[in-house]
């Protein structure tokens, strides 16, 4: 089974992904994530994770607005406890978080694919926002394909602070 694969995402050159536009907000490849019929995983899980995420933060970091494509309406998001259901949800905290600047350092990406096609992306980096000190943050995202697009299925987002 081959299933075309889409990103949505506005403003941005993806070139890995194969785009043909520069600022196409429809963005196409045609990897093979698995062969449901099989079961047989495509070991392009990791390129398809790690590539995701460059293209995440970078978008957070310079628009967050514009990753409402890369949420549907039973798009789910757990962010330091407070779970949220609906793309609307999810952006409506993204871009209501209380901070002008922000940069995401990434340390380390993990990838594994999931039985039905998706993946599963485990992040862990640091975040600087405006002028306070860089905090450790852990992002989870599930990643799925609706047959012609990929999107966040679930996303969990948890600043790495320890009190003792």
């Amino acid at each position: 089974m081959h299933h075309g694969s889409n990103w949505y995402c506005c403003r941005h050159f993806w070139p890995i992904f194969g785009l043909l536009e520069k600022f196409s907000c429809l963005q196409k490849t045609s990897l093979v994530v698995a062969d449901t019929e099989t079961g047989t995983m495509n070991p392009q899980f990791d390129s398809i994770g790690k590539q995701f995420v460059d293209f995440y933060y970078k978008a957070f970091d310079a628009n967050r607005s514009e990753l409402a494509g890369l949420y549907r309406p039973h798009s789910m998001m757990t962010f330091e406890g407070v779970q949220l259901q609906s793309a609307e949800a999810i952006m409506q905290k993204l871009v209501s978080l209380p901070f002008q600047k922000v940069q995401h350092v990434v340390t380390t990406v993990d990838c594994q694919p999931t039985t039905d096609g998706g993946v599963l992306v485990m992040v862990v980096g640091q975040l600087k926002t405006d002028d306070d000190p860089p905090h450790g943050f852990s992002q989870t995202f599930v990643l799925n394909n609706d047959g012609s697009n990929w999107f966040i299925f679930s996303d969990l987002f948890r600043l790495v602070v320890h009190s003792v």
